[in-house]
């Protein structure tokens, strides 16, 4: 495998929307904006990516690399809505489920976004346990225990998943030093 050129990537973006082919030319954006993500090159990055959703728009995954730069440049609020923007195109192309693996993956160092998309998820479909689960990991990862809590109360009532739930709750109970409390939940 030959050495990663940015510049020839970026060469054959151009090329590739000069001839109209707006599939491959964003897909070269995004990969040069992945790239520049991984070299904290954040300015850079958001512009190549925000060419990539301006030939794919439809793309859900784009919005979640744009959101990690945006966060990386310090725009927490942009970076937000652009994991927002991802969650509802994802479920309006109803393959949101695909996307649970590239979320954990993608996002692993990004709780605050993490938690975004899945509160907006949750806005369309509150039938699924694993999404409560995600957004109570999300939650902890932030050490916000108590709405951690309040979610996987939630997700109770679903009547599903209980034992993992409930070792949820339990670690959420360390998390605000109530290992007290603890006892109650290991008798469920």
């Amino acid at each position: 495998m030959g050495t990663f050129r940015p510049r020839e990537l970026l060469e054959q973006a151009q090329r590739a929307e000069q001839n109209g082919e707006l599939r491959q030319a964003s897909n070269h954006y995004a990969a040069l904006g992945s790239y520049l993500i991984t070299k904290s090159r954040w300015k850079d990055a958001i512009t190549a990516l925000e060419k990539a959703v301006a030939l794919s728009p439809a793309a859900p995954r784009l919005y979640v690399q744009l959101a990690v730069a945006q966060k990386g440049q310090g725009d927490k609020d942009l970076a937000r809505s652009s994991a927002i923007f991802f969650a509802r195109r994802a479920t309006q192309n109803r393959k949101f489920g695909t996307y649970i693996d590239y979320i954990a993956r993608e996002l692993a160092d990004h709780p605050e976004l993490r938690e975004a998309i899945y509160e907006e998820y949750l806005n369309f479909d509150r039938t699924q346990v694993g999404t409560f689960l995600e957004l109570a990991n999300a939650l902890c990862a932030q050490e916000r225990w108590v709405r951690a809590l309040d979610v996987l109360l939630d997700a109770l009532q679903l009547k599903e998943q209980i034992p993992e739930i409930l070792k949820e709750i339990e670690r959420c109970l360390v998390g605000l030093g109530k290992n007290d409390q603890q006892i109650f939940v290991r008798r469920f």
